[in-house]
């Protein structure tokens, strides 16, 4: 029996509470002697005064030794332990002429409803778990030799209204009142110093407890989900607010702290909702994890200089938070520790402060002034990848904010949908390196202009997406930016009219220009380093968004020299570009890419591709419908063309006013039908003396050849269209 107790109490201890009680010092209903015996109607049989059947049938079973029917005064006197475990019984009367019992187990007991222990002056501590689950006990009367009360002693009791904890009590253990809902009046005396675990946990009527004043510590969730409680004092030897000792006492309303108390531990004050006021004391260095989380009264609140760390969520969803003051000691703040404070106005970030990172402030939707302090040795603003949260997300009141020069990261999310955000600088000698990760400014729709640092080596993701008012983005003199990539950086950017790339960037990646509906001057600054210009951002087997697609106002492009590499779908339906011209001296390369680099360019009349290009393929020039001149720079070191066929897509599909096409001389593969599907009668002049490789072309045409290489072209892998093939005159 007794494992299957300590195997009880370990299951319960694993997962839930407590429960709570007052002090009783004064209490004049307080037993000063034992309860007088009930009489015996049989003075050889105790069990004649017990009037319940149950309890009276367990004592003849179990103490009726000399087996005469009948429990005598001296076979009661034996007992030390009565164990009565889920048994069906109501009352214990006469459970008093045990005078030797010890060990008392009631656990489980729904139907007792009431227990005299006075008489029982051997029972020095009231059990583990002794009237665990008595959910009928209402009255509990103990005698003046308990010491100790255990764990869980009367967890569940739930009718238990009133308890009297006697003077000589020390220890009260783990959970001992949890639960016990009813409880409305406690006292505890003063022999007791500690207040454990739970103890009074769960406790949702009582209203105010008095803790003596020898309490030198109250343990992790005491209180916790004591839902009436209104009015507690703390006593002056207390050093800590443990965790959840107040957690969810939603009637709570003022809570005096004692100067010495040092820290505020995690869910300390969690869900107190009705907290209206609390003084935080100087001594105080630490205030833990969501320690007032939720508190949606409390209004104004000092933190005071000591303190060092603001935990995770600490003050989230304290929405009628209008003011906080952070002193220069602290050094960090945590995650999400003021997100959803919807009344907060504004914020000073102190200089010790080194990183922001997660959803600090995220939807404190009255935000309008965020501050650092002089000096600040702030070094990044970064998203929590756990909870996707960021900083400044949702603060839709906040319309300025210079970034510290201490600033090196700039990250996703930031300060996504700050609606009201006008203007975004940073402090003379900034050493931010990146803007990167996601969506820094994304849905920023009243910022018009702003200015990159020279310092700024990245930018990535989709920084500026749908800032639908931005009209200007400039790059500081002296700028080291050496890639803009990884997506959406400008996507959906509407009023963007012109923009010059610097001349350091040396690739150009992804959706950048996505949807720039207004955009229509794209420039180069001279001595361009830009070696790449790729439609793609990642290995995604799904198309992404390409660089300048969509961008149906652009009219004219010129690409620099430096310019290696374009691939993928660059240009997609940027249905206004009729001139794309090259750089003197271009050092391209590669026109490639199976999603289409110029697609649904609808007024692209003609191009001459440069020299240098060695390798011309993929759907290029798809739907393409007005391109009507294709030209190969003298001296073209072209040596293939190809399709990278799929799904219909090809070179030149639907270029339906191209009816002449040039191969250079040069070339020495043409491979998968790059006229698939083309519907108009082409011209087609191959310049090459020696037939270069193909394989198959889908189109109506007539191939002209050097006069002198007539028969080779008849006679190769183009005798399948050997009544298509003339001479050129």
């Amino acid at each position: 029996m007794k494992t299957l107790i300590i195997l009880f109490v370990a299951t319960i201890m694993m997962g839930v509470g407590c429960s709570k009680s007052e002090d009783s010092e004064n209490n004049p209903d307080k037993p000063d002697k034992p309860s007088p015996l009930p009489d015996l109607p049989d003075p050889n049989d105790v069990c004649s005064c017990m009037d319940d059947i149950i309890f009276m049938q367990y004592c003849y079973d179990n103490f009726d030794v000399n087996k005469d029917g009948k429990v005598s005064q001296i076979e009661a006197a034996a007992v030390s332990e009565i164990d009565l475990t889920d048994f069906e019984i109501k009352t214990l009367t006469g459970i008093g002429y045990f005078s030797n019992l010890e060990i008392l187990n009631c656990k489980g007991c729904k139907n007792l409803t009431s227990v005299d222990l006075s008489n029982n002056l051997k029972i020095s501590r009231i059990g583990d778990s002794m009237f665990d689950g008595c959910s009928g006990l209402s009255e509990i009367i103990f005698n003046n030799n308990i010491v100790e009360i255990g764990e869980w002693a009367f967890s569940d009791c739930s009718s238990l209204k009133r308890i009297d904890i006697p003077e000589t009590v020390i220890n009260i253990k783990n959970g001992a009142f949890y639960d016990c809902s009813g409880l409305t009046d406690v006292s505890i005396p003063e022999t007791v110093t500690e207040i454990r675990t739970y103890t009074f946990r769960g406790c949702s009527s009582l209203e105010s407890i008095d803790i003596p004043k020898t309490v030198s510590r109250i343990w992790a969730g005491v209180f916790q989900e004591c839902s009436s409680l209104t009015s507690i004092n703390i006593p002056e030897k207390v050093t800590k607010i443990e965790n959840c000792t107040f957690q969810d006492c939603s009637s709570l309303k003022n809570i005096d702290i004692p100067k010495t108390v040092s820290k505020i531990g995690e869910f300390a004050f969690f869900g107190c909702r009705s907290l209206e006021r609390i003084e935080i004391p100087e001594n105080v260095t630490e205030i833990g994890w969501k320690a007032f989380y939720g508190c949606s009264s409390l209004v104004n609140i000092n933190i005071p200089k000591m303190v060092t760390k603001i935990g995770e969520s600490a003050f989230y969803e304290c929405c009628s938070l209008i003011n906080i003051s952070l002193p220069e000691t602290i050094t960090e703040i945590g995650t999400k520790a003021f997100a959803y404070c919807s009344s907060l106005t504004s914020i000073n970030i102190p200089e010790k402060v080194t990183e922001l990172k997660g959803s600090i402030f995220s939807d404190c939707s009255s935000l309008v002034n965020v501050t650092f302090e002089k000096g600040s040795q702030l070094k990044s603003m970064t998203k929590d990848l756990e909870s996707a949260g960021a900083v400044f997300r949702n603060c839709t009141a906040l319309t300025t904010i210079e970034i510290p020069a201490s600033v090196e990261t700039i990250g996703d999310g930031i300060f996504d949908n700050c609606s009201s955000l006008t203007s975004v600088t940073f402090e003379e000698g900034t050493q931010l390196k990146s803007i990167s990760g996601g969506t820094v400014f994304k849905d920023c729709t009243a910022l018009t202009t702003i200015e990159i640092p020279a310092s700024v080596e990245t930018i990535e993701g989709g920084i500026f997406y749908n800032c639908s008012s931005l009209t200007s983005v400039t790059f500081e003199e002296g700028t080291q930016l050496k890639s803009i990539s990884g997506g959406t950086v400008f996507k959906d950017c509407t009023a963007l009219t012109t923009i010059e790339i610097p001349a350091s960037v040396e690739t150009i990646e992804g959706g950048i220009f996505y949807n720039c509906s207004s955009l229509t001057n794209v420039t180069f600054e001279e001595g361009s380093k830009l070696q790449y210009i790729t439609g793609r951002s990642g290995n995604s087997v799904v198309r992404p968004n390409a660089i300048f697609e969509n961008c149906t106002a652009l009219p004219n492009i010129k690409i620099p020299a430096s310019v290696e590499t374009i691939k993928g779908p660059v240009f997609y339906n940027c249905s206004s570009l009729m001139n794309v011209t090259f750089e003197e001296g271009s050092k391209l390369e590669s026109i490639s890419g199976i999603s289409a680099v110029f697609k649904d360019c609808t007024a692209l009349v003609s191009i001459e591709i440069p020299a240098s290009v060695k390798t011309f393929g993929g759907s290029v020039f798809y739907n393409c419908s007005s391109l009507a001149s294709v030209i190969f720079e003298n001296g073209t070191q072209l040596k293939s063309i190809t399709n990278d066929y799929l799904d219909g897509c090809a070179i030149f599909n639907n270029c339906t006013a191209l009816t002449i096409f040039e191969i250079p001389a040069s070339v020495e593969l043409i491979t998968n039908e790059i006229f698939y599907n083309y519907k108009t009668h082409l011209s087609i002049y191959c310049m090459a003396t020696n037939p270069p490789m193909i394989d198959h072309l889908s189109c109506h045409f007539t191939l002209y050849v050097p006069a002198l290489s007539l028969e080779a072209y008849k006679n190769s892998r183009w005798s399948y269209y050997y009544s298509s093939i003339e001479p050129i005159e």
